[in-house]
């Protein structure tokens, strides 16, 4: 394209392309600030204190439950190295008095426990009595479809053995589903009043410590 000058010459029109900042009508790409370490702990300084407490916690619980496990250890130590082995059960010694002893031998129970209404009579320490009622039990379910849970729940109900009642008033559905209101029979541990091994006699302590097999 030409246009005339001044002196009437023609002259060549600039039709160079302008360079401008955007380039086909599209913005330069955002440069990445990294953040300085004082805005880091501003916007997480909460979740930072937290995870302090926690580790300090942890810490604290397991140096506790390590002084424990130690103290423990050297206590067993302690009684293994201070046990005295009695070589005659039969006889109370007075050097033995408030140590701690190590003594075997056939348990004696001057009576034996029953059950008279079911004619049990054995020689023990303890003779335990459990007792168990076929009840009926309810549960409860929701259900969930496509990750979506339903506000009405679902119940069910089965029949199983329990040791403690099972209130049946508070279930959702009570019609055919009743169960008694006491135990007809009661749950109970029975101890010997004598056991001794030689002439060392058992406390209460040591016979309710004793395993029910």
């Amino acid at each position: 394209m030409y246009r005339a000058n001044q002196n009437g010459q023609p002259q060549r029109a600039n039709t160079e392309p302008i360079h401008q900042n955007r380039v086909n009508g599209r913005q330069p790409p955002p440069v990445n600030i990294p953040m300085t370490v004082s805005e880091q702990f501003r916007e997480s300084w909460l979740t930072a204190i937290i995870g302090l407490i926690m580790f300090a916690t942890g810490m604290c619980l397991l140096f506790w439950n390590e002084g424990r496990a130690v103290k423990v250890a050297h206590s067993l130590d302690e009684a293994l190295r201070n046990v005295a082995i009695l070589p005659n059960a039969m006889k109370l010694l007075p050097e033995y008095e408030g140590r701690l002893i190590h003594l075997s031998g056939p348990l004696k129970i001057s009576e034996p426990l029953t059950e008279p209404d079911y004619g049990v009579i054995v020689s023990s320490v303890k003779l335990k009595r459990r007792v168990q009622m076929y009840q009926w039990v309810e549960i409860e379910e929701e259900r969930s479809f496509g990750g979506v849970t339903e506000e009405e729940k679902h119940y069910y109900y089965t029949t199983e053995w329990k040791d403690k009642l099972v209130d049946s008033d508070h279930f959702y559905i009570r019609t055919g589903h009743h169960n008694p209101k006491e135990m007809p029979i009661k749950s109970q541990v029975q101890v010997a009043d004598e056991v001794k091994i030689g002439a060392f006699i058992f406390g209460i302590e040591l016979k309710k410590n004793l395993m029910i097999l």
